[in-house]
């Protein structure tokens, strides 16, 4: 795998929680398990459960649009909880109405502007399948989570994709293939 952060879209609730006292969060899903979803030229994406088990999220941040300039909490502070759970990689951060990031946020999300959370990950490894016909990469190690958050529109799903072509993975699959049969041939 190279180097290189891919970010996703999740186009999945997100939401303010008015808690008592005045405080508020913003929560969202960075991504969910086994959710197919399209990444470009004819491919999909899904991140398997187990794919977070060893990600380092110690320095993660979220950010509003994955901008540097619009980071709403980080783990480092305490400003950006986070857990796994049956469901995916859930977040909240603590709204600060004293920060005017966070007014801007907030008024987004509730003008329905905002409609979902993207994640900025390091994929570790991934294997093709073909499903329906469709050429699905399965993500199931995740080295590090570098942001998460709330989106108005999904990343470019036009852009390149971790150097994975469309051909190779079909490629690949029809490798897989065929290395599994030759091994069935063998033991029968």
């Amino acid at each position: 795998m190279s180097d290189e952060i891919v970010t996703r879209m999740l186009d999945d609730e997100i939401q303010i929680e008015e808690r008592s006292g005045g405080q508020a969060k913003i929560t969202g899903y960075g991504c969910v398990f086994n959710n197919v979803y399209p990444i470009g030229d004819g491919a999909y994406e899904r991140i398997l459960p187990q794919a977070l088990d060893n990600a380092d999220m110690t320095q993660t941040e979220c950010r509003y649009n994955h901008s540097n300039d619009f980071i709403l909490g980080d783990v480092p502070t305490n400003t950006l909880q986070l857990r796994p759970d049956a469901r995916g990689l859930y977040y909240s951060t603590d709204f600060d109405d004293g920060d005017p990031d966070f007014v801007k946020c907030r008024s987004k999300i509730r003008k329905g502007l905002v409609k979902g959370s993207s994640i900025g990950m390091k994929i570790d490894h991934s294997f093709p399948t073909m499903e329906d016909g469709k050429t699905i990469y399965n993500i199931d190690r995740i080295s590090y989570v570098r942001d998460l958050g709330p989106v108005n529109t999904p990343a470019n799903s036009q852009a390149p994709v971790s150097c994975r072509a469309h051909e190779d993975a079909r490629k690949e699959y029809e490798r897989i293939e065929a290395t599994r049969k030759r091994r069935e041939n063998k033991t029968m």
